[in-house]
């Protein structure tokens, strides 16, 4: 065997390991974020779990007594899953959001508004598959609904000298 067979062999085996470690390189973001929504994989008799709410049951079924340590609000998030209210939620960068066991898909944005800005795009964090049934505002302030669809919101504001915050709040189907 000539060192060109050898090399050629060589390369031949290596191609579909290399096609995969480069394909996980360039997908690895959207593989994290994917791995970071998912509750558990099953495998047989294997089971793995992820995200923050696996590693809370984790520790609670450890220690019970780390509940009344733990801040209120992640408890109710946790007893929510748990009781199968919650069928799937998740933050990102564009806010937080709940998916209910009645369909119900309900997504929380909040926003700093510089002076004298007067209109603004925002992205939901999550695409509502149906339609979007209410938006509500909390803040100092009510800006006007421009566009609504169902991956995000046109906002217009009456300037105001001061920085303000807003939240938003979109409930849907």
């Amino acid at each position: 065997m000539t060192i060109f067979e050898t090399y050629t062999t060589l390369v031949g085996h290596l191609a579909w390991p290399t096609a995969f470690l480069t394909a996980l390189w360039i997908f690895r973001h959207p593989i994290v974020d994917l791995m970071s929504r998912a509750k558990e994989l099953r495998l047989g008799d294997i089971t793995l779990s992820f995200g923050e709410m696996a590693k809370l049951a984790n520790v609670l079924e450890k220690d019970p007594e780390m509940a009344s340590k733990i801040d209120p609000v992640v408890m109710e998030k946790y007893r929510m899953q748990k009781e199968g209210f919650v069928v799937e939620s998740s933050d990102n960068a564009n806010g937080a959001y709940r998916i209910f066991r009645n369909g119900t898909l309900v997504a929380k944005l909040s926003i700093d508004v510089p002076a004298f800005e007067s209109s603004r795009s925002l992205t939901f964090p999550i695409h509502f598959p149906n339609e979007v049934t209410g938006v509500q505002f909390v803040g100092d302030f009510t800006p006007r609904v421009k566009k609504l669809t169902q991956s995000g919101v046109e906002l217009l504001f009456d300037p105001a000298t001061e920085l303000r915050t807003l939240q938003i709040i979109v409930s849907g189907v």
